[in-house]
């Protein structure tokens, strides 16, 4: 497996940080307290940015410190983000969670409906950890054929 080393913090605010390894492709978010609404997705559209700037196509969404997650905000990471992820690469979403929430935090509907909209399984492939070292693995261990493009 392929180590995450190149990794630098680009981005951090009350709620979280954001690192990038534009080595690897991963951007990695933190959140280092619990949050929703605007402060969520303020988070998710800042590594968003820097994702597509640079390419990247792993990410590794550290949720360990949300609580839950409001339905609104997970409307709007199906309806909002990962529509807006490019369409020339194939991604990986990885969201670690803790078991005490595992059921608040909707990952596991919002990977089924990831899986069952055409148009989002086509680009992104997504899947739920309890520990980040099984996500980033998930995430490095990708074969080239995985990022090619999904046309």
């Amino acid at each position: 497996m392929r180590e995450a080393t190149a990794l630098v913090q680009v981005y951090s605010d009350e709620n979280g940080k954001i690192e990038c390894d534009r080595e690897h492709r991963l951007v990695q978010l933190y959140w280092s307290t619990h949050c929703n609404g605007q402060p969520l997705r303020s988070l998710l559209l800042e590594a968003l940015r820097h994702a597509t700037s640079s390419q990247l196509t792993a990410w590794l969404c550290d949720m360990r410190k949300l609580h839950y997650m409001e339905m609104a905000d997970q409307n709007w990471l199906i309806n909002e983000l990962f529509p807006s992820f490019s369409r020339r690469h194939r991604h990986r979403v990885a969201f670690v969670v803790n078991i005490n929430n595992y059921e608040l935090m909707s990952s596991i509907q919002t990977k089924s409906i990831v899986l069952h909209t055409p148009a989002l399984a086509r680009v992104i492939a997504m899947d739920v950890f309890l520990a980040k070292g099984e996500a980033r693995h998930w995430l490095l261990s990708q074969t080239p054929s995985d990022n090619a493009p999904s046309f």
